[in-house]
């Protein structure tokens, strides 16, 4: 159980502080404890409750600072994601946002750069769906490593981007 304070992951929201325990916010009958989340990186005033029971969504700790630097030391072994058919590519990358993994975070941001990188090649345009399952591993990825290694979010991205370049 995460402490008021905590930071933690929540499923595909990513990187949430733990405002407050407290009663249900929606049923007065419902006994349950509730954790009342606020997502970093998300608009003033947004919220999230969840019981703090819920096993449908998956729920971590961030990583230690031991942890994402051996994560960023890592980040050239990393491999790409398989993605078979086109078909496939949607549920391929909502699986791995919904695992909360970090590592598999990574091989998302890198299967989409080639991706980038083969579509410019060909003089055709990167697909929204693409950008957007990049832009939200990003999201998730940096703001965990900026609070486990005590750096602004501002100063993540061109750090592990200059990593990625050499992997």
């Amino acid at each position: 159980m995460f402490s008021v304070g905590d930071y933690m992951v929540y499923g595909i929201n990513g990187v949430c502080l733990v405002e407050e325990i407290c009663a249900s916010p929606f049923d007065k009958k419902d006994t349950r404890s509730f954790y009342m989340l606020k997502p970093l990186g998300a608009p003033a005033g947004s919220v999230i409750y969840t019981p703090t029971d819920n096993a449908q969504i998956a729920m971590r700790p961030l990583m230690t600072r031991e942890q994402a630097e051996g994560l960023i030391g890592q980040l050239a072994e990393i491999g790409m994601l398989e993605v078979p058919t086109e078909k496939m590519r949607r549920d391929i990358y909502r699986q791995t946002m919904q695992s909360c993994d970090p590592v598999k975070y990574v091989s998302l941001i890198k299967t989409v750069r080639r991706r980038r990188a083969d579509m410019l090649a060909a003089h055709k345009r990167l697909s929204e769906t693409d950008s957007d399952f990049e832009r939200n591993a990003k999201i998730s990825l940096y703001h965990e490593l900026a609070v486990a290694l005590d750096k602004p979010y501002a100063e993540i991205e061109p750090y592990v981007l200059e990593k990625l370049e050499t992997a």
